[in-house]
């Protein structure tokens, strides 16, 4: 992304920013539709905090290119494996209580 971004400043056009969110939990997975159009898709509440996770990244996201936040679960389960930045408890829409949000 960071290179892109430099070839697209030195081409005159904007900057591209990209944001991810990341939640641990149950999906379900399945294709949907009619014949002739069918998808496969992913559902749950799950996925709903993902994105939630992601449309938050517009508020918390700084100057990175892109911002990959993700819940306290996942954050836990990858531990040993990321160094994932605290940054406090946030209300995300759809959840009853405000959850710990961590930045990659």
């Amino acid at each position: 992304m960071a290179s892109g971004n430099t070839e697209r400043r030195c081409a005159g056009l904007p900057e591209i920013r990209g944001r991810i969110g990341l939640h641990t939990g149950e999906v379900i997975v399945g294709n949907i539709g009619a014949p002739g159009r069918i998808n496969c898709t992913i559902v749950g509440n799950t996925v709903n905090v993902a994105n939630r996770l992601e449309q938050l990244g517009k508020d918390l996201g700084g100057t990175e290119s892109v911002t990959i936040l993700l819940c306290a679960a996942t954050a836990d389960a990858a531990r040993a494996a990321i160094d994932a930045v605290a940054l406090g408890t946030h209300a995300v829409r759809g959840q009853h209580e405000p959850m710990a949000v961590y930045r990659l």
